[in-house]
């Protein structure tokens, strides 16, 4: 779901040359299956706002645009970010350098384009989350282990890309980043006010749902490889272990 943008893999149409638990397992398939109606049945009610993005905005579309997207990610992929030219995404688009000024006025567009779309992706997930019918809790627990745990499937092959391709757009993509952070912390707020009504207790809201949001972006790998944070194996059972004792603080019997 998170897209292949972590991983190092070569294009697919490149030219010969180039310039220069149990309950665990029941949980995981009711989401999986809210997913699916959600993509395919429903639009979504209370939690996509966050980020102000809707279900058509969030999905593929087929459009030129979305074309150069699909071809930079192919080649930062394969040559990093800061080696992949304009003309290299023209190329693996199959479109003129022209077209693509059309859309992106520099190469950094096109990059915080797509780090939006990494986003994106995750937040159709979310979404699904927050429509499906699981009890308020639970739903709390699974957002806060897609958010973060979709991100690290994504960067599990490489150890660099993403963080090139944050350093190149530094100052930007950190004003996104902040951007990103305080859309979780209003949708999580949200799933703590719902879980009021289910007996969960804490002060305020919105301090709370920052507080969970910073323990589990730890977990995200920015600067260490996933290898180098032990494995996705070990990081999504320390995250699972994490996220049960934030949710058990705040009263969750379960």
């Amino acid at each position: 779901m998170l897209g292949s943008l972590g991983r190092c893999r070569p294009p697919t149409q490149m030219s010969a040359t180039r310039p220069g638990k149990s309950d665990d397992h029941g949980i995981a398939e009711r989401v999986e299956n809210a997913f699916h109606e959600f993509v395919l049945h429903r639009k979504p009610k209370s939690c996509n706002h966050a980020y102000g993005l809707s279900m058509v905005e969030s999905l593929p579309k087929g459009t030129t645009r979305d074309a150069i997207l699909h071809a930079a990610e192919r080649m930062v992929n394969h040559y990093g970010f800061r080696k992949t030219t304009m003309d290299d995404i023209a190329r693996e688009a199959g479109v003129s350098k022209r077209t693509i000024y059309v859309y992106f006025a520099t190469k950094e567009e096109v990059g915080m384009s797509l780090l939006r779309r990494v986003v994106d992706r995750i937040q159709v997930r979310l979404n699904a989350i927050c429509n499906s019918d699981l009890p308020s809790a639970e739903k709390l627990r699974e957002v806060l282990i897609v958010r973060t745990l979709e991100r690290v499937i994504g960067l599990k092959d490489s150890s660099v890309c993403l963080d090139e391709l944050y350093s190149s757009v530094r100052t930007r993509s950190l004003e996104q980043r902040r951007e990103f952070f305080e859309a979780d912390v209003i949708l999580i707020t949200k799933l703590l006010e719902e879980g009021r009504t289910d007996g969960l207790r804490f002060d305020e809201g919105k301090s709370t749902a920052r507080a969970m949001l910073l323990a589990t972006s730890a977990f995200i790998p920015y600067s260490l490889s996933v290898d180098e944070m032990g494995g996705i194996e070990r990081i999504e059972r320390d995250l699972r272990l994490t996220v049960d004792l934030l949710v058990k603080g705040l009263g969750w019997p379960s």
